[in-house]
């Protein structure tokens, strides 16, 4: 079984858990940068999810260890949202030193680009490709918003 994975190839190559829930591989290099390999499900359809690894300030000015998700590695029909490989390297690395720098004393400050991204809705693309209620919603949104005129 493998203890770290670097590329897509990789992860693909992870064996699912039989015993437990889930298990997860962190990568090679990049500390902070994981997957999370679910359970195979009755179809045998297995859930590989890119996490990143966080500590995260709490009101009472201790830091907890959290593994947020990022994203799937691979469409596996449920909806969520797909990542690039380089794209959720990208992401965790953001978070992996955003975190790092508060822990340190720092204070972290969002950028433009970051602040659009955050507080800008998703991709028309990725939106449209979900369930057959939120497709016919993006599609009346894409034609009848005054900002797609």
């Amino acid at each position: 079984m493998a203890d770290t994975f670097k590329s897509v190839v990789d992860i693909m190559g992870i064996e699912p858990p039989t015993a437990r829930p889930s298990r997860e591989v962190w990568h090679e290099t990049q500390p902070g940068f994981g997957v999370r390999v679910m359970k195979a499900r009755a179809d045998g359809t297995v859930r590989r999810t890119y996490i990143s690894r966080v500590q995260v300030l709490q009101p009472d000015g201790t830091f907890k260890e959290e593994k947020p998700t990022l994203g799937l590695v691979t469409d596996i029909g449920s909806g969520d949202a797909v990542l690039k490989f380089k794209d959720a390297s990208d992401l965790a690395r953001k978070r992996f030193e955003a975190a790092k720098r508060l822990k340190a004393g720092g204070s972290v400050r969002m950028t433009m680009g970051d602040a659009y991204e955050t507080l800008s809705p998703q991709p028309r693309a990725s939106n449209c490709q979900t369930r057959s209620g939120v497709a016919a919603l993006c599609l009346h949104t894409q034609f009848s918003s005054p900002l797609h005129a």
